[in-house]
């Protein structure tokens, strides 16, 4: 009998260590997914966070788009309706009274035309450039849907750094003088593999961005070479970029969302476009910034020799 006791005995604890087994392994199952379910919510809640800021970015764009193209718009609208209405305007009146005169003084008429030409050459400009910058606007746009679709294309070939930078500079002059800034520009010739109207495309967006942000001081444009790249450098004196922000003023719609930028005008797409240029190119686009001090931002493109006569 004691025999058959101990077997059972012996079974009975046999079993109960494998169903001891049984739940320690069952428990650690339940503890590995319950840490997992944990990650999978704070995931869920990550994603559903950036969700929530990437529509609020949205919004905020459409907002500022809104703005951008009904600005330009405006101006364009208004000076149109002055013109249509331009007998009514004070110069041209004068002229219809000394064009009524018995005896008209050729001086006092020749001043009178003067007059009216001034003020409808002065709202020809101003809708020329609000015309302008609204096509800057769209182009931006388009450039950004084609990006997002895979359709941005670029069309590299060899150039002279020169024959792609002095328009821009020349073009850019102009805005640097309306803001009592100096253009500096510092450059000689070399060759680079480029697409000459997408890499101006992208010096106007750094140019354009250094005067926006720069209140006193100077832009500065440096071409500098490596052993294989060309690089042009945009620097400014402006305001200065904080850290935390460098890492996302290069994303879509951070014009719209990011604070830093809110006091300029824009869609805040021409960084991230210019980005992708610069990528299809072989480029990159790099940026280095203190603030209170200005930023410096470096496009690298590929040097090149110059091509083989035969």
């Amino acid at each position: 009998m004691l025999p058959v006791l101990i077997a059972v005995g012996l079974a009975s604890g046999g079993v109960l260590l494998w169903i001891v087994r049984h739940l320690l392994r069952v428990s650690g199952q339940l503890q590995t997914s319950e840490a997992q379910a944990r990650r999978d919510i704070v995931a869920l809640q990550q994603a559903r966070e950036a969700a929530e800021v990437a529509d609020r970015a949205k919004m905020n764009f459409m907002s500022v788009v809104s703005h951008e193209l009904r600005t330009p718009l405006t101006v364009i609208l208004g000076y149109a309706r002055l013109g249509k209405n331009l007998r009514k305007m004070p110069p041209a009146q004068r002229l219809e009274e000394v064009s009524h005169l018995g005896q008209v003084d050729p001086a006092l008429l020749q001043s009178s035309v003067e007059d009216v030409l001034r003020t409808a050459t002065t709202g020809m400009e101003k809708i020329e450039r609000s015309g302008e910058h609204l096509l800057f606007l769209v182009n931006e746009l388009l450039d950004y849907a084609k990006m997002e679709t895979g359709r941005l294309e670029v069309d590299p070939e060899i150039c002279d750094v020169l024959e792609v930078l002095n328009p821009v500079v020349d073009q850019m002059r102009t805005l640097t003088d309306e803001k009592g800034l100096k253009l500096e520009a510092t450059m000689a010739p070399c060759l680079m593999l480029a697409d000459v109207t997408r890499t101006r495309q992208i010096v106007i967006n750094l140019i354009g961005n250094a005067i926006k942000f720069t209140d006193a001081g100077k832009v500065s444009v440096v071409v500098n070479e490596s052993e294989d790249k060309v690089h042009i450098e945009v620097s400014d004196t402006g305001t200065g970029i904080a850290p935390h922000e460098l890492e996302k003023i290069f994303d879509a719609f951070h014009q719209a969302d990011g604070s830093f930028s809110r006091s300029a005008a824009g869609t805040g797409l021409g960084l991230s476009v210019a980005r992708e240029l610069a990528h299809l190119e072989g480029g990159t686009i790099s940026v280095r910034s203190e603030v209170g001090v200005g930023s410096t931002f470096t496009l690298s493109l590929q040097k090149s020799k110059s091509p083989d006569p035969s």
